[in-house]
């Protein structure tokens, strides 16, 4: 099997995740036995920023060729025949990987999705010269790798058909921790709320009230529909079936939700609303529509880890002023290194994935099962199709999720026989060991010497 001879991974140090598992990339890269450099991108992007500010065209020019120039000269002196980044992390200067010769292929191993990438004001890309996104993002040389099913079939209908799906995973080091299990009689989530929205006085009302998770996606789709009603995005009025369209969708998400809201919005918008869904795709605002949709999953994580937390039965580890906008009072977020020690600490953990995200396969995932600890999640299609019910746990409402917990703190050593399945299965199937082996199938053979 054909495979990279140096690999080059683009960090992103503005992101702790991203820089967490680019290291753990590089180390399977160099137990596969190829040459890899590790470099970070936040010089190239923080210099745009600057000569955006300056709006210098001369300096922005110059300042691109430098960088260029020197990053063909690692190329050309370390041999780099493949890049990998995750989400659009090459993508800072557009015409660069692309057109080097030596660069055979081009990995984009997604966290995020498009909207969230391209919205995000640090991922700063020189201007678009030969190349434009589109020409950069489908060139032959990238394969897009999503960990979901949905999030693939959404990039799917914006014509990227250069993927594959490719699940995250588990740093192999995990593997060979072994920290004895000191908490007991409780479990615990390490995470983020998901979406930095804050929850609406309604919202948190009904939490404290034992709210369950339809009845908070009802809310949470109404709450989208009161916005449209109220016309806060402006490009909402600019066709006057939009409302229609995004609320139809809106409200079929709540019973679809491991469909992607772009998919959703297809089917409404071809069956009622055609006029609508062409106006959307002609001005490039189906993502900002789908992003809308997904809305209606933006409770479901803080308010799965809410129901245990206010209960004694978990504690919560992450940013403090984050949670506290849900009442919790978290406990401070955890480092890379630090973290097999807490994931170990615990019998168990909650797990769920970003809501505003069409993928619930997360990272975590996996990491909580190289820890040899089980996890409870959310019934989802992509968690069931990694792990079993005899490795994890899956439940499909907060009451079952918290007869679950409190069954396990009350067994502790039936839910730590179970995290040693987990671990097995991960240690057979869900590295990123096992991930890397996999894309590299699709890394091109050598040409054949004349």
């Amino acid at each position: 099997m054909a495979k990279p001879r140096s690999v080059l991974i683009y960090s992103h140090d503005w992101s702790y995740a991203f820089t967490k598992t680019t290291e753990f990339l590089g180390q399977a890269c160099e137990r596969l036995g190829i040459q890899t450099l590790v470099r970070d991108s936040c010089d190239a992007r923080a210099t745009r920023l600057v000569t955006e500010t300056i709006n210098h065209d001369e300096i922005t020019h110059r300042t691109e060729k430098d960088i260029s120039k020197r990053l063909h000269t690692l190329v050309n002196d370390f041999g780099i025949d493949c890049v990998i980044a995750l989400d659009l992390g090459w993508l800072f200067i557009p015409d660069l990987f692309i057109e080097n010769q030596n660069i055979k292929k081009i990995y984009s191993i997604w966290f995020d999705d498009f909207i969230s990438w391209c919205g995000a004001p640090n991922n700063a890309i020189f201007p678009y010269r030969k190349n434009s996104f589109q020409d950069a993002t489908k060139h032959d040389k990238v394969l897009h790798c999503f960990y979901g099913k949905a999030i693939a079939r959404e990039a799917q209908r914006l014509g990227y058909e250069n993927q594959i799906h490719s699940n995250l995973a588990a740093p192999r080091e995990f593997l060979d921790e072994n920290i004895t299990c000191t908490v007991k009689d409780r479990l615990a989530f390490i995470g983020n709320p998901g979406s930095r929205q804050e929850p609406s006085k309604q919202i948190l009302k009904h939490l404290q009230e034992g709210a369950t998770l339809a009845e908070l996606r009802h809310l949470s789709a109404g709450e989208v529909l009161t916005a449209l009603d109220r016309n806060i995005w402006g490009w909402v009025k600019e066709h006057p079936q939009l409302k229609s369209l995004i609320g139809t969708a809106t409200l079929m998400k709540k019973e679809m939700p491991y469909t992607s809201a772009l998919e959703i919005l297809e089917i409404c918008g071809k069956e009622q609303y055609p006029d609508a869904l062409h106006f959307l795709n002609e001005k490039s605002y189906i993502l900002e529509a789908s992003h809308l949709v997904k809305f209606v999953l933006r409770y479901d994580r803080p308010a799965f880890v809410y129901n245990l937390y206010s209960k004694g039965l978990c504690d919560v580890v992450s940013n403090e002023n984050e949670w506290a906008l849900y009442g919790v009072k978290a406990l401070p977020s955890v480092l890379a290194d630090k973290l097999p020690e807490w994931y170990m600490k615990y019998p168990a953990h909650l797990n769920a994935a970003n809501s505003i995200r069409d993928a619930t396969a997360n990272e975590k995932l996996f990491e909580i099962s190289a820890c040899a600890r089980a996890s409870i999640n959310l019934n989802s299609p992509d968690v069931a199709a990694c792990y079993n019910e005899n490795e994890i746990y899956l439940v499909n409402s907060f009451e079952e999720a918290e007869e679950v917990a409190r069954a396990i703190i009350k067994d502790p050593d039936t839910a730590l026989t179970r995290g040693k399945r987990c671990r097995l299965r991960t240690a057979k199937e869900h590295t990123w060991d096992h991930r890397l082996e996999n894309l590299f199938r699709f890394f091109p053979e050598p040409s054949p010497k004349l």
